[in-house]
């Protein structure tokens, strides 16, 4: 889905280094908690993105 949404290498795009620092974070024992890890911070970014937008009602 990020590939989907940020374009295909988004986990080199200088433009997103919180990806690719999420994906490389050696505080992260396991990597299967990378994905969990990745769609929270997702998550995070585009509620800021978004944030200002007007809803609709």
């Amino acid at each position: 889905m990020l590939m989907f949404a940020f374009g295909h290498g988004c986990h080199d795009d200088p433009l997103y280094p919180w990806i690719a620092n999420t994906i490389r974070d050696g505080m992260v024992p396991e990597p299967a908690r990378w994905p969990v890890r990745l769609e929270k911070k997702a998550i995070t970014w585009l509620r800021h993105v978004l944030g200002d937008l007007p809803r609709r009602g």
